[in-house]
């Protein structure tokens, strides 16, 4: 049975290639994430100063943020192709939010549907590229 580590691409060294890996862990602790800062979002309404009108707001700011850190960290081990480390991890991430959003209510596939998609496609990107833009520090 063939496994697949990574996406190939013309070049050869192992820093320019799309790691299979990598995308998993991001979208994976970009997922977990998302839960815990909802959960403390929840708290913050039930037991804080939050109020529920402004629910909406947090809750896209927490996602948005999500997925410039699941494109960041998909792409923070690379040198090239940041754009489409965070595209794919982007991509994947949205998958499976709406899946889960799916398995726990209705959803409908309006233009709202179909904006969010592509702002998270944007802000992964935005991410990869931070993410293969990251300078190391050097020791001296």
């Amino acid at each position: 049975m063939a496994t697949v580590k990574y996406f190939q691409t013309n070049d050869t060294n192992d820093k320019n290639n799309i790691s299979l890996r990598n995308v998993i862990f991001s979208v994976v602790t970009a997922y977990f994430i998302l839960i815990v800062a909802m959960l403390a979002l929840s708290v913050g309404i039930v037991y804080g100063p939050l109020k529920t009108e402004a629910a909406d707001k947090f809750i896209n700011v927490i996602y948005y943020t999500t997925c410039i850190i699941c494109g960041f960290l998909s792409s923070v081990n690379q040198r090239k192709r940041g754009w489409l480390n965070g595209l794919i991890a982007s991509s994947a991430y949205f998958a499976v939010v709406v899946l889960s959003v799916i398995a726990v209510s209705q959803a409908h596939l309006g233009l709202s549907f179909f904006a969010r998609l592509f702002l998270t496609i944007v802000f992964g990107v935005v991410g990869g590229i931070a993410g293969v833009n990251k300078r190391k520090k050097r020791k001296k």
